[in-house]
């Protein structure tokens, strides 16, 4: 039960960096900027 939901939450932000990714690699900035970026969008607070 418990297992579900970190798998979900974890899926879900391996998605956000997948997109992010694409995105700034088409602006051609470095994969370091997408996670990071990934991570202000995605974080808790």
């Amino acid at each position: 039960m418990h297992n579900e939901s970190l798998i979900s939450i974890f899926v879900f932000v391996m998605l956000g960096i997948l997109v992010v990714t694409i995105v700034l690699k088409k602006l051609k900035q470095p994969y370091v900027v997408a996670y990071l970026l990934t991570g202000i969008l995605l974080g808790p607070y």
